[in-house]
């Protein structure tokens, strides 16, 4: 007579076993795929970044080699530096989006005005060891303050972060940084942040590499509301 041999099915123990390595490796993949994605927008933020700021650097060239941006008062926006960036670049309505970190964090723009203030912040930090001394100067044509800054008395233009990423308290882009106790830079993707140097070059920089850049703290924006950390 012949028998029938069952074969044994999976036990309860061994399917919680698979679905956990299944779930761990999904985790992994998953993990990876992101870190792959940050560092593509870290760098490529980067390179934008980089435009920007050779395009400033041209127009001072312009300028008998002074940089020279809004820091107070209202109207003549012209000398803005989103504004000079794009009349540079061709960009219309004011909307400077190539110079923003993240267009989706932005909020709309006010009716009838494409106009999006915030973006890359100028550092107006005037820092003695590296040369650099920011002027305040009255423009007697649009009756506001800017700051001047001759890039022939910077001693050391490789080592000052001219324009970077920044954020205020509430994690939203600035356009100025350390002129104030609410504009820092900003630490976002991987704990970095971006920074266009006065010698041209542009790069990702952790916190030590922000100290170092002359800031003593910044504003860790993977925390809401952005988290203040001393660097």
């Amino acid at each position: 007579m012949k028998t029938h041999r069952h074969r044994p099915g999976f036990t309860l123990v061994e399917l919680l076993v698979v679905i956990a390595i299944v779930a761990t490796l999904a985790a992994v993949v998953l993990t990876l795929t992101r870190g792959a994605k940050d560092s593509a927008k870290l760098i490529q933020r980067a390179s934008t970044l980089k435009s920007c700021g050779l395009a400033l650097m041209s127009n001072a060239n312009d300028n008998n080699g002074r940089l020279e941006y809004w820091a107070a008062g209202t109207g003549g926006f012209k000398y803005s530096h989103y504004s000079i960036v794009g009349d540079i670049l061709g960009w219309t309505d004011g909307i400077c989006e190539p110079m923003h970190w993240d267009i989706k964090l932005l909020p709309p723009a006010p009716k009838g005005n494409g106009s999006r203030w915030n973006c890359a912040a100028i550092n107006f930090s005037s820092l003695p060891e590296f040369g650099v001394n920011w002027e305040n100067s009255l423009v007697s044509d649009a009756s506001q303050y800017v700051r001047r800054l001759n890039l022939s008395s910077v001693g050391r233009p490789n080592a000052y972060a001219f324009l970077l990423d920044a954020s205020n308290s509430t994690g939203a882009e600035t356009f100025r940084v350390n002129v104030g106790t609410t504009d820092l830079p900003a630490l976002r993707t991987k704990q970095s942040t971006n920074a266009f140097f006065l010698d041209g070059s542009c790069r990702i920089l952790n916190r030590a590499d922000l100290k170092n850049a002359g800031f003593n703290e910044a504003y860790d924006n993977s925390t809401k509301p952005p988290k203040r950390v001393k660097l």
